[in-house]
This record gives C-alpha cells, sequence and structure tokens, in this order.
C-alpha cells in the first residue's frame, strides 16, 4: 500500500516555481509605486524650501541700504507711466488740429467770396465735422437765392440746406446749412 505523506502539498518539488521575469516586473511596479507617492512629498519640501528662501531674500532687500532707491525706481515708473497718457493725449490733440488744416485763409476766402453785396452775414459757424452754418440777413429774397447759388457753384460745398428765412421789417434773414465736400456728418436736406 501506498503510503499517505501529509506534508507532500506543501513540499517544493510539486508547486511551480515563480519566473525570474515575473519577479522583476513586481520589483519594477513596487518601485514605481514608491515614485509616484514620494513624488507630491518632493514637491512639497522643495516648495517649502523655495517660500523660506523667498522670505529671506525679502527681508535681505529691505534691510539693504539700497531699498530707498528702490523705491525711487518705482516712483519714476509711476511717473514716466502718467508721461506716456499726457504723450497720448497730446498726440490725440495734435491729430485732431492736423484735421482741422482745412480751416485756412483760402477756406474762408472762398467762402466769403460767395457772398452778395445786398447780404450781410452775422454768424458764421465752422465745425470739426466740417459742417458750416451761416447766418445773415438780406435786403431782398434774390440776394439769398444768390449767395446760394454761389456757394453751390464753388463745388467745394455740398448738402445746403436753407434752414429758415424770415421777412423782419423789409430785411430778411436767413439760416443756411452746407458741409464741406469730404467733410464727416452731412446735414439735413
Amino acid at each position: 500500500m501506498h503510503d499517505f505523506n501529509f506534508f507532500e502539498p506543501y513540499l517544493a518539488k510539486g508547486r511551480q516555481q515563480q519566473s525570474a521575469d515575473s519577479i522583476k516586473f513586481d520589483l519594477l511596479a513596487v518601485l514605481l509605486l514608491i515614485i509616484l507617492v514620494s513624488w507630491p512629498a518632493y514637491n512639497f519640501v522643495c516648495e517649502y524650501q523655495l517660500k523660506r528662501e523667498t522670505s529671506a531674500l525679502k527681508a535681505e532687500v529691505a534691510t539693504d541700504e539700497k531699498y530707498p532707491l528702490l523705491e525711487q525706481s518705482d516712483a519714476l515708473n509711476q511717473y514716466i507711466t502718467n508721461l506716456q497718457g499726457q504723450l497720448k493725449a497730446i498726440t490725440d490733440v495734435d491729430t485732431k488740429l492736423k484735421d482741422g488744416a482745412w480751416l485756412n485763409e483760402p477756406f474762408l476766402f472762398s467762402l466769403l467770396s460767395t457772398v452778395p453785396k445786398d447780404v450781410q452775414l452775422q454768424e458764421i459757424q465752422v465745425n470739426m465735422d466740417k459742417a458750416i452754418e451761416i447766418s445773415g440777413v438780406a435786403s431782398n429774397k434774390p440776394a439769398i437765392a444768390e449767395l446760394e447759388r454761389n456757394v453751390r457753384e464753388t463745388d467745394r460745398f455740398e448738402s445746403l440746406y436753407m434752414d429758415s428765412i424770415l421777412n423782419e421789417d423789409g430785411t430778411y434773414s436767413f439760416h443756411m446749412q452746407f458741409q464741406l465736400k469730404g467733410g464727416g456728418t452731412n446735414a439735413a436736406n
């Protein structure tokens, strides 16, 4: 009869041996897991050290004898920023003035040369958008019509509109609007 060996299942010869590759893979997995777990701790320690160095450098700079120079530098930088803002405002004004170069002596001469002898201008308003308004009085309506025709014939103006003609004690007062060609907004039609 065959003897029954009670310890036989626990013997090494009946069991399969683990291969060297699986042991290396397990060891590699454990090592990778250790690295992944320790990485945030390493970052935390580095961050703490950098904060400590930063506070030490700030304290050193604040106690340094050249620290007032840094304050002066900040004040000068702020002054330069203010000057740059003023320069931009001045540049904008200069641009507007250069755009207004159309308002010169030849322009006024061409406008006033259209006025007939029976018309007296009381007010001339010239806007930056090149809109012109004229108010005046005339001895008769044909003189006002002649002024309107003369303005149209100059070919320098457009959108001519006679706003009103009123008869007051034998004289006619009028208000006229027109636009310099190439101007901004057109007068009412």
